[in-house]
């Protein structure tokens, strides 16, 4: 009779334009949640890396031995550590510069590299992988196993999937790398226990996975769910994907930085105050709450005095360049007045967009990544007013909580190590 006792090892993939990380987790018992990517809904010894590799095993991250009471962690130290409770968890993880300059067999070759340099320093024998799952940016055909576009790696067309099962042996799922994470976070980490959820990472762009009924939606031809590339404004900002007025272009990271030098710059003082003002924008008015009488927030100016220096130009060294995202969140925290309105607009372009997810899905939780989500309760309080009053029959029926998400940046490499294999 063939053996039938579950494999206890997974291996993940997560590539992205800069660094290839791969990672091994114990996922001995683990049955997981849902159904994978695709449209048939799937339930759910070596050469060393190249000298660039850089082992991970047991950074950053909780005690796993025996005996360990870890839990999930979150999104601000411990991503995700195993627990008593029967949950996988990562053993070790190693990264090596992309380079993507390079053909795309010579990046395939190091993603297999990673993957037997971990099997050889865990000493696991691939026999005892269930499977090895990757998360690619671009646009995948996951059925297919293919990266069709992937313009940050630039390829086109690339077999992946069927590269890297060849070359390891070993059953190999691919999806979209917004995907896995979203994957990863509805399987054990902050959406753990949801069917419907969706992740929206807030960086360069906005990355989105969605889950459903415990499905990730793929559609029925090769794509995803660009939720960044759905329409806020009409004619509004350049996106980078040729469009004008994209969620992306007003909600992701680049897009918070944008808006804040413009408010900052006395160069833009007369565009930043049109764009604050609510004109062409969904901004509405700064602030439903006027300031105490007599009191003079920092980055304003009492009567008949000259307006003062955004707090923000002072937090990055005077320096525009070196205003990144977290600086309009610590300056508005200072009671910085310019800040406070930069702030309110983004929460209103962000929140805008997730009613439309809201509307649309209905799902349990909303999960949000990347740098701007690590803004914690300033971002997140005031986003979750925002929607519940908003969102259509908001007062009569469940409103998605908006949350933080809770593996960090393993979220994509621990998704697409739960992603079943695509023969399943």
């Amino acid at each position: 009779m063939p053996n039938t006792t579950p494999k206890p090892y997974r291996v993940g993939i997560d590539l992205g334009g800069t660094n290839i990380k791969a990672g091994v987790i114990a996922a001995a018992g683990w049955a997981g949640s849902g159904a994978g990517p695709g449209s048939g809904g799937r339930t759910g010894s070596g050469a060393r890396a190249e000298s660039g590799a850089r082992a991970e095993s047991g950074a950053g991250w909780a005690d796993t031995g025996p005996g360990s009471d870890a839990k999930l962690g979150s999104a601000a130290g411990v991503a995700w550590a195993s627990s008593p409770d029967g949950l996988p968890r990562l053993l070790a993880a190693q990264s090596c510069p992309t380079k993507a300059e390079r053909p795309w067999r010579e990046v395939a070759a190091d993603m297999a590299g990673l993957v037997d340099s971990l099997l050889t320093e865990l000493r696991i024998s691939k026999n005892d992988c269930a499977a090895l799952g990757v998360g690619s940016p671009g646009l995948i055909d996951s059925a297919a196993g293919v990266v069709v576009f992937a313009g940050n790696l630039g390829w086109r067309d690339v077999p992946l999937a069927a590269w890297l099962r060849q070359r390891l042996d070993l059953p190999v799922s691919l999806s979209n790398d917004a995907n896995c994470a979203a994957w990863g976070e509805t399987q054990v980490g902050a959406g753990r226990g949801c069917q419907h959820v969706i992740l929206l990472t807030l960086g360069t762009g906005i990355g989105s996975g969605v889950v459903v009924d415990g499905r990730l939606q793929e559609g029925g031809v090769p794509g995803g769910m660009e939720l960044g590339h759905s329409l806020l404004i009409l004619d509004g900002e350049p996106c980078t994907c040729g469009r004008r007025g994209c969620l992306e272009a007003y909600a992701s990271a680049s897009a918070l930085i944008r808006q804040a030098r413009a408010a900052v710059s006395a160069e833009a003082l007369p565009a930043a105050e049109h764009l604050l003002s609510g004109q062409h924008s969904l901004a509405g008015r700064p602030s439903d709450q006027p300031a105490a009488a007599g009191s003079v927030a920092p980055g304003s100016a009492a009567p008949g005095s000259p307006a003062p220096a955004s707090l923000m130009l002072s937090l990055c060294g005077g320096d525009l360049t070196r205003l990144d995202g977290r600086v309009p969140f610590l300056a508005a925290a200072q009671g910085d007045a310019v800040a406070q309105r930069v702030i309110a607009t983004y929460i209103k372009y962000l929140g805008e967009g997730i009613i439309n997810c809201v509307n649309i899905w209905r799902p349990e939780k909303i999960l949000l990544a990347g740098g701007v989500a690590a803004a914690g309760q300033a971002l997140l309080a005031p986003l979750n007013d925002y929607a519940r009053l908003r969102c259509f029959a908001g007062a009569k029926c469940f409103v998605a909580p908006i949350e933080a998400a809770a593996l960090g940046n393993d979220a994509g490499l621990i998704g697409a190590a739960l992603l079943p294999p695509d023969d399943a």
